[in-house]
């Protein structure tokens, strides 16, 4: 534009100069103009050799320049979303950067926009892209955002049953709750005879319907020669982040005060914290006689998220045998377990079961914080909730693992100005306890 004004100013000259006249311009002109703002430049150029003269003008006219303009889609915030859905949005997203005018920039052009991770649907993405563009009078740029929250992960207490035989259920395999426990689950006897059971592993079977819940895997119970492996085998996309293995004489373990229990903190073997894990692996020695096997676990997935296969292996070393003939008088799983493993440690007690009564609220009635206490007779998982009178759960105070004869106490503190009653729940391993609680706000 620059090399145009000044070849337009060159091209005024006097063509004959009579009898040797000199041109000129009748005004000042500027030696460059604003191309970006657009600005219009007329001279009048003249000769005169004394005889004659003459003159012309001319104009040298510059538009105002378009100002570059882009434009970026809307930002993007998926939630628990499938792979499809996520590339479409994102397809979509990409489309949405536009050069609506490039100015004076022709090769102006739109690279570099993040790609979609390849585990978005597990880990998620947050991706932002900035689209600049300019020229030599103007520019623009906008920013927008793409973001995918994977799905939450979702977990369920899984116990594993021997399979039916025909459309009966399998005799050897005891429901909880018909022994007089208030949590479901499954006890299974086994004969010391070398052999594989394959045992499906059910999740959320609420009172032992196995149509309530989901296969979430096997496990895979193995004898030989007095050795007992039990083996998790969890089906895509679920896996394990606890273990629990009961191996005794009877269907239950027995806690020191003679008392039988299902709570998983009781059992032989314990193992929690596990990363994903979709294969564990549990071996008992020295087992003899028929005995009975519980096959806990806690079962987790994420939704459009398949795990990486995971295999860990715990070990469990007897301290004797565990001779469950009738005429044997050797240790028992209950009497004496001492092994290793990942996670959690099997927790022995001194403590007498709670009852309802043992736990403390105090005071109660209370008008600002109330405060709860309470000593779990077992190490497991305990979740203490509070819930208003129409059952919604306003808060959680717990949700961790406690140890047997250790005490907790935590406190409550409304948020409301509003007097009422509050239902505490404390669960530990499926042993609820639930009581009342009065709010008078003073």
């Amino acid at each position: 534009m620059s090399l145009a004004y000044q070849n337009w100013l060159a091209d005024f000259e006097v063509t004959e100069d009579g009898c040797g006249a000199q041109g000129g311009f009748d005004t000042d002109y500027p030696s460059d103009i604003d191309y970006c703002l657009g600005d219009t430049v007329t001279l009048t150029y003249s000769a005169d050799d004394g005889c004659t003269d003459d003159a012309c003008t001319a104009t040298f006219a510059v538009a105002v320049a378009d100002a570059v303009t882009v434009s970026c889609p809307a930002p993007v915030n998926m939630s628990c979303a499938s792979l499809e859905a996520i590339q479409e949005a994102y397809e979509n997203w990409v489309e949405g950067f536009v050069i609506n005018n490039p100015g004076c920039n022709s090769d102006a052009s739109i690279e570099g926009i993040p790609e979609l991770p390849e585990d978005v649907t597990c880990a998620g993405a947050n991706l932002s892209y900035t689209l600049h563009v300019q020229d030599n009078c103007s520019s623009d740029e906008c920013t927008s955002t793409f973001v995918v929250t994977p799905c939450e992960e979702s977990c369920e207490t899984a116990f594993a049953k021997l399979p039916m035989i025909g459309e009966e259920d399998n005799p050897n395999s005891e429901c909880f709750i018909d022994h007089g426990f208030n949590r479901w689950g499954w006890t299974n006897k086994f004969e010391p005879i070398d052999s594989t059971y394959t045992l499906p592993l059910y999740a959320g079977a609420a009172q032992c319907d196995v149509d309530k819940g989901m296969l979430v895997g096997k496990v895979e119970v193995s004898y030989a020669g007095g050795i007992l492996t039990v083996n998790y085998l969890m089906d895509d996309p679920y896996y394990l982040s606890e273990v629990h293995v009961n191996v005794g004489c009877g269907m239950f373990p027995t806690m020191k005060n003679g008392k039988e229990t299902v709570a998983p903190g009781q059992f032989t073997f314990n193992a929690g914290g596990l990363d994903e894990v979709t294969e564990y692996t549990v071996e008992f020695s020295d087992i003899y006689g028929d005995f009975w096997v519980i096959a806990h676990g806690v079962s987790c997935y994420v939704k459009y998220c398949s795990p990486d296969v995971n295999a860990d292996d715990g070990d469990y070393v007897f301290d004797g045998t565990l001779d469950c003939n009738p005429e044997a008088a050797g240790v028992t799983a209950e009497e004496s377990p001492k092994g290793k493993g990942k996670g959690k440690k099997n927790v022995t007690t001194d403590v007498s079961v709670l009852d309802l009564g043992e736990l403390k609220v105090y005071p109660n009635p209370f008008s600002d914080v109330v405060n709860i206490e309470f000593v779990s007779p077992v190490r497991g998982h305990a979740v203490l909730e509070i819930h208003n009178m129409v059952g919604q759960k306003v808060a959680t105070l717990l949700d961790r693992y406690v140890d047997a004869g250790e005490p907790n106490k935590v406190q409550f503190k409304p948020d409301t100005e509003v007097s009422g009653f509050y239902l505490y729940k404390l669960d530990i391993d499926g042993e609820v306890q639930i009581g009342k609680m009065i709010y008078r706000n003073e």
